[in-house]
């Protein structure tokens, strides 16, 4: 059943857990994959419109989301694990990367043009 809503998974055996997405598949009453609600907090609003779209046997439109992955949550401690502390970093520098990159830019034109 998994593999036919498109719910992967594999096994890491260094971590010796199974590795997937975590979040709600939404089906329409024919049995047709509407849309993913991802996560491992639902807020009731995107659950309602989740099931409305579906009812109507609506397809949600495409996403690329992040998905948070469940076997990096340490349940004992409560807290994500530093991999993903790792990538969060990195994606933090990348946008002020380019936040900084912008406005050096428009800076840049703003003096040549004067």
């Amino acid at each position: 059943m998994a593999s036919a809503v498109g719910f992967r998974s594999r096994y890491d055996v260094h971590l010796k857990q199974f590795l997937h997405p975590a979040g709600i598949v939404v089906l329409t009453p024919e049995g047709r994959v509407s849309g993913y609600v991802l996560g491992v907090g639902y807020h009731a609003g995107d659950l309602r419109t989740a099931v409305t779209v579906a009812s109507t046997s609506g397809i949600a439109r495409a996403a690329l989301p992040l998905l948070l992955l469940c076997f990096h949550f340490d349940a004992e401690t409560g807290r994500y694990s530093l991999s993903v502390m790792k990538v969060l970093r990195a994606a933090g520098v990348v946008t002020v990367l380019a936040i900084g990159g912008t406005l050096l830019l428009a800076f840049g034109r703003e003096r040549s043009r004067t």
